[in-house]
């Protein structure tokens, strides 16, 4: 007997892409900011332009630094990985 799976295995074919993964990272980024309260709107990392700007993500990091609240760790540890992405 044959088992045939309802979906994709986890190690199927399909490939990410960078831009994929960075275009994802930067949506959940910038909905986590606008989401916050104790983050300024100004720190959202798309411009008016629709582009990323580094020094954006940088002033996010920085802005968030010494902070202790889960979600807004998490909202720094993305824009890290972000600009790991950014700076390849």
């Amino acid at each position: 007997m044959r088992v045939t799976p309802i979906r994709p295995s986890a190690g199927s074919n399909h490939r990410k892409t960078f831009a994929d993964e960075r275009d994802r990272l930067i949506h959940i980024i910038d909905q986590l900011v606008l989401a916050s309260d104790n983050v300024p709107d100004g720190l959202r990392l798309t411009t008016s332009w629709g582009t990323v700007n580094k020094k954006k993500c940088q002033a996010l990091i920085t802005f968030l630094e010494d902070t202790t609240d889960d979600r807004l760790i998490r909202i720094r540890n993305l824009a890290t990985r972000l600009l790991k992405f950014l700076d390849s």
